[in-house]
């Protein structure tokens, strides 16, 4: 057989297999498409903990089943009910976070886990904002020895849709006074605290009461020193 000939026959070939390839059926993977896998909140004063539900669907030709749900820290836990899903099926994570007294901006992450074959974990994400019902600023004041014993402001700020009553303002040392300044205009209350003389090193924690609506009171603490 002549070359040409011998490589005309290999194409034919190789062109065959490719065909037949192109007609085999394609493989049905499941597929979870999730509506939000990031979620993010701010809550009101006084909320310490919150759940969060991540919704999916089966979207794929293949039942799926859900294998682990892996949290990133103690203060995360996370279900879902059933494990396996249909084509089709509509699906929950629900992810629980407690702050536990922690404020400001706190995030989790969740991974799920699958029986897919060569899937990536999907990754769930949290940012929780939790807010406190009043902020002082700032929480410790210094004086220096031998210096003038002149007063300082710590400023009460107290969320616009809030209404907390300040009941008390208490200290643990004589060495130090404390009076309220009320808001004025666009200023914001005030505590002003005041040392009898700074001739002596000292320190004290003043403890602000307040009771905010409906609950009992909370307290909230600030430093003053002299050294």
């Amino acid at each position: 057989m002549a070359l040409t000939d011998a490589l005309l026959l290999l194409c034919r070939r190789l062109t065959s297999r490719c065909a037949l390839a192109a007609l085999a059926p394609l493989t049905a993977y499941a597929e979870l498409s999730w509506t939000q896998p990031v979620h993010t909140q701010t809550l009101a004063p006084g909320i310490d903990a919150a759940e969060v539900r991540f919704a999916f669907k089966n979207t794929g030709k293949d039942t799926v089943k859900i294998t682990g749900l892996h949290s990133s820290c103690g203060c995360t836990t996370a279900r879902t009910e059933p494990e396996s899903y249909a084509p089709g099926a509509e699906g929950v994570v629900t992810v629980n976070y407690v702050a536990r007294g922690s404020l400001g901006l706190q995030t989790g992450t969740v991974t799920v886990t699958t029986d897919e074959p060569g899937r990536e974990p999907y990754p769930l994400s949290i940012n929780l904002t939790f807010t406190d019902w009043v902020s002082l600023t700032p929480r410790l004041l210094r004086w220096t020895l031998q210096s003038a014993p002149a007063p300082q402001r710590v400023q009460i700020q107290i969320p616009a849709d809030v209404t907390l009553e300040l009941l008390s303002v208490s200290s643990d040392s004589p060495a130090f006074s404390a009076r309220l300044i009320a808001a004025e205009g666009q200023k914001p209350a005030a505590i002003e605290i005041t040392p009898n003389d700074t001739a002596t090193t000292a320190r004290a924690v003043l403890t602000l009461t307040f009771r905010p609506p409906g609950q009992t009171t909370i307290s909230r603490n600030v430093y003053a020193r002299i050294r």
